[in-house]
């Protein structure tokens, strides 16, 4: 299955979702040919993803057209688009929607930008789609630190790995499920 995802937090940005999203494409590079359409300059390597990244510094307007025009490009190559959330990623997701008949899927897991907006293109796009997965608890999913001066956390490890197993599991499914 070839996969395109798309979202505007990406390390090195340093916010949680962006750790999450990094990991999410890690796990998903696994099981499917995965190209991640991301907003910066000089995103983290991940094993197995090809990037097309879109200058932040650019203006508001030139980086949607440009992140509109990468995803019609990826048309070729892509069976299922997963989009996070967030108004430079849902704005193209949008129009796409209206241009191609592939499957996209939306992933809400940046609910402090959902709010500032209060889903403005989400609730657009969200008509317009059939899957969208919402993340309520982001701090669930990014791995517990391990720090050398306090004892290991054997149970937030073993909880993290279970929830993320799970977590990432769903999403692979529903990946394959929409892409066939």
């Amino acid at each position: 299955m070839r996969l395109s995802f798309v979202t505007p937090l990406f390390p090195p940005d340093v916010h949680a979702v962006a750790l999450y999203h990094k990991a999410l494409v890690g796990e998903l590079a696994k099981t499917h040919n995965t190209t991640a359409l991301i907003y910066g300059k000089y995103p983290e390597a991940v094993e197995r993803v090809t990037f097309v990244a879109i200058d932040k510094q650019e203006h508001k307007r030139a980086r949607v057209i440009k992140m509109l025009l990468a995803l019609l490009k990826a048309r070729s190559t892509t069976d299922v688009y997963l989009i996070t959330n967030g108004p430079s990623t849902e704005l193209p997701a949008l129009v796409l929607s209206y241009l191609t008949r592939k499957p996209i899927i939306l992933l809400q897991s940046d609910w402090i930008m959902y709010s500032r907006f209060n889903g403005f293109f989400s609730n657009r796009l969200i008509k317009r789609i059939e899957h969208t997965i919402n993340v309520m608890v982001i701090s669930d999913l990014i791995k517990p630190e391990i720090h050398p001066l306090l004892p290991y956390p054997t149970e937030a490890i073993a909880r993290y790995e279970k929830e993320w197993n799970e977590h990432t599991s769903a999403i692979s499914q529903l990946v394959y499920y929409v892409g066939t």
